[in-house]
């Protein structure tokens, strides 16, 4: 079975139970019309990578990653609500193939449709730590985990308006990557930490398995920044160049910037955040992003981010099927 056919079973697979936990999850949310648009906002989803995450987390810990059903929908609906809040802060005009949300319904009722997801998993996520981890104690650490890394992500996403707003500092590359750990890679590890210790995972276990996971989400994030720039509109489900278009300041674009003559330098930093790109202007971003120079920088940084993810997967006390998913979705996260 090859990494992607292996990867896309076990996501199929928990997509299903998740879509059939989703109306008994949002049927606690008393308003139909805020329920209604909470269930379009889960829908937007293409798949509940979420999920997988805390359920390798599980399965490494020896756990059945069937009875975590209520935290799969929690977790997955936080998301969604972090993604409405996202859409909104970065004016997107795209998601999923449309219009985002608030551009449909209005800021105001996504916006509360985002809090009332968010509490709602929280209040799902705590109940079910509550009577399935074996002291009070315990189940409140957890919880208290998986929160704070939220809320490292909200100061992520803080340092990525200011990477806008403060034009191109010398310290992008170092910026960037702090940005994305804080984003991306706290998220992904506080996934897998999740599920490890919701199944009763030795400390050292979800440890490692939340360092693995913050190497994996800068990769991954690594990823899909140069997917914006180089993949296919119907895949992405979004225009390309988009965080081009509205001013984020990513590591293709850094990376061109730096390795630019100062023509093409000059010209790829007066249009950032300038609109669409059109297919006119196109091609001369792309030849920036493809000089030599640029891409071998790309490559050195992504062998020494995949070496140190490599070392943390190899010392994970794990058994050989999770392990073996870990290394699956490290192979995808550095296949650029």
């Amino acid at each position: 079975m090859t990494q992607q056919s292996s990867v896309n079973s076990v996501l199929s697979e928990t997509d299903r139970l998740v879509h059939h936990a989703v109306p008994l999850f949002l049927a606690r949310l008393s308003n139909p019309r805020l329920r209604s648009l909470a269930q379009r906002a889960l829908q937007q989803k293409k798949q509940f990578d979420r999920a997988v995450l805390v359920r390798i987390g599980c399965e490494a810990s020896g756990g059945d990653w069937r009875l975590l059903k209520p935290v799969f929908v929690a977790v997955e609906a936080m998301d969604s609500s972090i993604v409405l809040v996202d859409d909104i802060m970065d004016e997107s005009q795209y998601r999923a193939g449309g219009p985002p949300l608030f551009r449909q319904f209005g800021v105001g009722k996504v916006l509360a449709v985002a809090f009332a997801m968010s509490h709602l998993a929280n209040e799902v996520l705590m109940e079910f730590a509550e009577e399935n981890v074996h002291s009070k104690v315990r189940s409140i650490q957890i919880v208290s985990g998986y929160l704070h890394a939220l809320r490292r992500t909200w100061e992520g996403q803080y340092r990525d308006v200011e990477l806008q707003t403060d034009g191109h500092p010398k310290s992008a590359v170092r910026s960037y990557f702090q940005m994305i750990q804080e984003t991306t890679g706290f998220q992904v590890g506080a996934y897998l930490r999740l599920g490890a210790e919701l199944c009763s995972a030795p400390l050292n276990l979800a440890t490692s398995l939340y360092e693995f996971g913050v190497a994996l989400g800068v990769l991954l994030q690594i990823r899909d920044d140069y997917l914006d720039y180089l993949g296919s509109p119907k895949i992405l489900g979004k225009a390309n160049m988009s965080d081009y278009a509205v001013g984020k300041l990513r590591l293709p674009f850094i990376l061109a910037v730096k390795y630019a003559d100062s023509k093409t330098r000059r010209w790829i930093r007066v249009r950032l955040g300038q609109g669409p790109v059109s297919e006119v202007e196109r091609p001369s971003i792309l030849r920036a992003i493809a000089n030599p120079n640029a891409v071998g920088s790309l490559k050195r940084l992504l062998k020494s981010r995949i070496e140190q993810a490599r070392r943390i997967l190899c010392e994970l006390p794990s058994p050989n099927g999770p392990k073996t998913m870990l290394e699956e979705l490290l192979y995808l996260a550095g296949g650029l």
